[in-house]
């Protein structure tokens, strides 16, 4: 079955598709950093200002502004940082009384430099609401990791059961073409014996009918086994699998885990254990985001300038001013009811969560807990089959002796031989009931799937993997 297991990790699109919802997940994350990029921004603008009053100076103006920067946030902060260009240029025109007792200049030329930055005292300080989604986004990775695993892992056991199946059919077949060459050596025996006259014709028309009855149930049985291969080989995207036998110790019985390492695995180490703790850090992330957002939002704002002015563009490229400010700012919605509202909701849903798991664990506990008991009780009963089935053929060894020293009719031999094939039949299904049970159990404890070198991953398992 590890062999099969093997191919369908290669060939079936399901292991495939799981790796790319993983890689999605992290392309979603890493565009979360994108909020820190240094964002361009340009801006031009052109005017013209006519006096309203006859005599107001100046009576034209015509301006250009031109404006470029960049800036970014800072995530280990929350704070923003902005560098800008400016250049202003304006042509005026002047009222002729003024021009002719006050020579003035009709152009001027102004650039500047400037830098801000704008740190949060309150809301977002140290970048928390800008780290947000990205730091929640790494659960939300690890979770669709977990999740795909545990769908890998539903895949392999809804394979493995038809492998079983296909290998109990493929075991009920075998004891029912021997319990048919069987039939055919006891056919040619009692023909030779009727020949001699020393049988009756019933006893030929039972065994010939026995027989009839085992071909029927064979044919079945075949339709069965064929179907199943047939399912198996589509699976696998595999062909040769439907000439092949199963290669599989369906009577195999394995070394079972205690109750206590049992539950102890599955409340701390198990995938679903593993699922629900990161749902958990994730709305803890987003806990803190909505208590973040009823705070206000108090800033410091600093600010510098080099400028330069005068009546050429030439002149203005001489930045010898400087400027510099600083300042608060504080603003807060007056009863913050959708803030507080929202962080309210948070915390439901993260106590929401926690039911949900402690549920969720429980359920699984008392499924394992009785997957394992019945495997106990299987792996008890299998002896006591075995034992039936040695009883079954000395009883069928006894028969035949006193039918042929004629103490006893064909019938009494049928229904001996009968009972042995359904001894040798019950033993198989139990075998059978016993591999399903044991691949329910690797399921639910995590053993038919590998789990990737990470410290979210459960370190071992209480099982042997089916697949590596």
């Amino acid at each position: 079955m590890a062999a099969y297991f093997n191919t369908l990790r290669e060939q079936h699109p399901i292991f495939q598709l799981a790796a790319t919802r993983t890689q999605i997940e992290k392309e979603q994350r890493a565009s979360y950093r994108g909020a820190e990029d240094w964002r361009l921004g340009a801006d031009v603008g052109v005017s013209r200002f006519q006096a309203v009053q006859p005599g107001e100076s100046p009576s034209q103006a015509d301006q250009l502004a031109l404006g470029i920067g960049v800036d970014r946030a800072i995530w280990q902060t929350g704070g923003r940082l902005a560098l800008r260009w400016d250049n202003h240029q304006g042509q005026f025109d002047f009222p002729a009384w003024q021009a002719a007792l006050f020579p003035l200049d009709d152009r001027a030329y102004e650039q500047a430099v400037s830098l801000s930055y704008v740190h949060p005292l309150l809301k977002n300080r140290g970048g928390s609401l800008d780290r947000s989604d990205y730091e929640a986004a790494e659960f939300v990775v690890e979770f669709t990791a977990v999740n795909a695993r545990e769908q890998e892992e539903q895949f392999l056991l809804t394979a493995g059961l038809v492998f079983v199946d296909w290998a109990l059919l493929t075991e009920q077949a075998r004891i029912l073409a021997q319990r048919i060459e069987l039939s055919d050596r006891q056919i040619q025996r009692i023909r030779k014996k009727r020949a001699e006259n020393l049988v009756d014709q019933v006893d030929l028309l039972r065994a010939e009918d026995s027989r009839r009855n085992s071909a029927q149930h064979l044919a079945l049985t075949n339709a069965r086994l064929n179907s199943q291969r047939n399912h198996l080989a589509e699976l696998a995207g595999d062909s040769t699998l439907i000439r092949l036998s199963p290669d599989f110790d369906l009577y195999a019985t394995q070394a079972l885990p205690t109750d206590a390492a049992m539950r102890r695995f599955v409340s701390n180490d198990s995938r679903t254990a593993i699922a629900f703790a990161l749902q958990q850090k994730e709305l803890r992330r987003r806990e803190l985001t909505a208590a973040e957002q009823t705070k206000g939002e108090l800033s410091l704002i600093l600010g510098v300038a080099l400028k330069g002015g005068g009546e050429s563009s030439d002149d203005s490229l001489d930045l010898n001013r400087e400027d510099a400010s600083v300042g608060l700012r504080f603003s807060k919605p007056l009863g913050n009811r959708r803030a507080r509202h929202q962080w309210q909701k948070a915390k439901l849903h993260l106590h929401e969560v926690a039911l949900q798991r402690d549920r969720a664990l429980r359920d699984m506990q008392s499924h394992a807990i009785a997957v394992l008991n019945e495997l106990q009780s299987i792996h008890a009963l299998l002896n006591l089959n075995r034992q039936q089935i040695d009883a079954a053929k000395q009883t069928t060894r006894e028969e035949w002796r006193l039918y042929n020293q004629g103490r006893n009719d064909l019938a009494t031999v049928i229904l001996s031989q009968d009972r042995e094939q359904l001894a040798r039949f019950t033993y198989a299904q139990n075998a059978g009931r016993y591999q399903v049970l044991y691949l329910q159990l690797q399921s639910l404890l995590d053993a038919l799937v590998l789990e990737p070198s990470s410290a979210s991953g459960p370190s071992q398992s209480l099982l042997p993997r089916a697949a590596s």
